[in-house]
């Protein structure tokens, strides 16, 4: 599960909407804004500035002022019912990526949908990046667990400035010219480390006329040199060889059987 409170040092601002419980003296409990000069007034106490103050800071402060005009042991507890209008930003494979203002508590599907709702070359993962927590890694989310599984605990709160990357799917693009059904260009998505013989079935299968026992696999290498690959798909069938994993780039030529 992925701990999701809000942060004890995020930093109240102007026009910050704030409800203040007081467990030993209810009668003071409240619902306040944040005035533009960073204050709160809070009867009978009066106006209290916590500007510029984390969440954690208004809270001690607040219950120092309780404990000296009322009760010694007094416990005061702030919670951000609406945030200043702060932003998040979404990106990647969303419809409407861009920056959203952050003033109610949401959750990440509730972004996700701000934002239009996820494309067809969205990928498995989502990066959250908080800018709230400069000390802690970025969040990594698996969509799947989280739509189709509909798992609850990663529909987590987002904060203010968080970055979600909707990461798009990784494609490689190979190419099989020859004797296969559909010749041409072929995008697969790079996580099914997708093989030859399921490439050739993607390209409509080999035509009868195929030499199976004669194809070519040509790769260039990181240092731009073109390798000719000679394969027996013959023997790959029978589990004599190794049916290789294709690289993005690969080119298969299927030749023609002339007997």
């Amino acid at each position: 599960m992925i701990d999701d409170p809000i942060e004890n040092d995020y930093i109240i601002g102007a026009e910050d909407l704030l409800e203040i419980r007081v467990f030993e003296l209810p009668e003071l409990s409240s619902t306040v804004r944040v005035s533009s000069d960073g204050k709160i007034n809070i009867p009978p106490i009066g106006d209290i500035d916590i500007n510029g103050f984390s969440k954690s800071q208004a809270e001690q402060k607040l219950n120092l002022l309780l404990r000296d005009s009322f009760v010694n042991e007094s416990h005061a507890v702030i919670f951000i019912k609406e945030f200043r209008s702060q932003k998040i930003d979404v990106i990647g494979a969303v419809r409407k990526p861009g920056s959203y203002p952050l003033i109610a508590r949401k959750t990440l599907l509730e972004v996700i949908s701000e934002a239009g709702g996820l494309t067809e070359n969205v990928g498995d993962l989502i990066h959250i990046f908080r800018k709230s927590s400069p000390h802690s890694p970025k969040i990594e989310i698996d969509l799947n667990e989280l739509i189709r599984q509909g798992n609850p605990a990663l529909n987590i709160t987002v904060r203010p400035g968080d970055v979600i990357n909707i990461l798009p799917i990784e494609k490689i693009t190979v190419y099989i010219y020859g004797e296969v059904g559909s010749p041409g260009a072929i995008e697969i998505k790079k996580s099914e480390n997708t093989t030859l013989l399921k490439a050739i079935i993607k390209a409509g299968g080999p035509t009868d006329r195929a030499n199976l026992s004669n194809a070519t696999l040509k790769r260039t290498t990181p240092d731009g040199k073109e390798t000719n690959i000679k394969v027996n798909i013959k023997n790959i069938l029978k589990g004599k060889d190794k049916d290789p994993i294709l690289l993005d780039g690969d080119i298969i030529i299927i030749p023609e059987s002339f007997f």
